[in-house]
């Protein structure tokens, strides 16, 4: 298990936007190589790859979870007069 692994992608982010995350990563190969002569070889590869992720909620918080919003395009208006855009 990978406690508070991902977040979010807004720029503030707290404690409730962590989450955790179980995964099961296995591969397995086969290969047969064959020398034909000094300068020839052939080679076969038989690879078996499974991936298995689940996220969870943070385990430390309740069990409901926080609901949450992204708020997008929040506009902030610099001192020079500029327009800058974010997400909370």
């Amino acid at each position: 298990m990978d406690h508070e692994s991902d977040d979010d992608n807004t720029k503030i982010n707290l404690y409730e936007v962590y989450s955790s995350r179980k995964s099961l990563n296995n591969s397995i190969m086969a290969s047969l190589r064959t020398v034909l002569s000094n300068k020839a070889t052939n080679e076969l590869k038989l690879q078996h790859y499974y991936e298995w992720n689940k996220l969870l909620a943070n385990p430390q918080l309740p069990a409901d979870n926080v609901p949450r919003a992204i708020v997008q395009n929040i506009e902030s208006i610099t001192a020079d007069g500029s327009k800058l855009y974010t997400a909370v």
